[in-house]
């Protein structure tokens, strides 16, 4: 009897030695895995929101670059267009003759090249004016223009520079407006351009009565470069 109570004995501290390590071990190993897993998950999460973010920054600053070259751009073609566009106004430049008056509404310079003056190798300015014929003499707004108006460019003291018939064309004005006859009290809006020597030095218009006549007022001076 007390072999077999031994035997029994010995039997079952044998069976507790083998299942406390398998379950320790079985234990340690479910414990190490999931932490791991849990720390690849957290770095991947990580990860991609840094990579998000990074993609994010990038947007913006692209989108901000594309903002700053688009204003830049809208700049730079608001400041052309505003260098040759509309004309500028002139204030008491007005003459009457027996037969004629004219009032010189506003001027414009255009570069060569540029506009209206697409086709000329040389600076241009404009000059727009209406025109009112006050004879029984018909008359063109070109020709009235002719007999009232020289313009000079003064390169010295001593040297009146005449300028000549500019190489512009106003596509907003029919050419209608210019050559067609006036009548009595009949008016005429147009312009006339004259080819600059320079780009810097102003330009004078000189009023006479007729080709050859007396001077019909103050001369009307212009600047060329704001």
């Amino acid at each position: 009897m007390k072999k077999q109570a031994l035997r029994g004995v010995f039997a079952a501290m044998a069976a507790c030695a083998v299942c406390v390590p398998l379950a320790a071990c079985s234990g340690g190993t479910g414990t190490t895995g999931t932490t791991t897993t849990s720390e690849e998950v957290t770095t991947t999460a990580e990860e991609t929101s840094s990579a998000t973010t990074s993609a994010a920054d990038t947007t913006t600053d692209t989108t901000s670059q594309t903002a700053e070259t688009t204003t830049e751009a809208g700049g730079a073609t608001q400041t052309s267009a505003a260098e040759i566009s509309g004309n500028t106004p002139l204030d008491n430049a007005s003459v009457t003759s027996d037969t004629l008056k004219i009032d010189v509404t506003g001027y414009q310079v255009y570069p060569a090249g540029v506009g209206g003056a697409k086709n000329s190798l040389n600076p241009v300015v404009v000059f727009y004016y209406d025109v009112t014929n006050l004879s029984d003499k018909e008359i063109t707004a070109l020709d009235a223009w002719t007999e009232v108006f020289d313009a000079y460019q003064n390169t010295g003291e001593d040297d009146r520079n005449v300028l000549g018939q500019g190489v512009f064309v106003d596509e907003s004005v029919p050419s209608q407006q210019g050559t067609t006859p006036l009548k009595k009290d009949e008016k005429a809006s147009y312009y006339k351009s004259y080819q600059l020597s320079d780009d810097t030095t102003s330009v004078t218009l000189r009023s006479h009565d007729g080709l050859g006549g007396a001077k019909l007022g103050e001369d009307i001076i212009v600047r060329v470069q704001s």
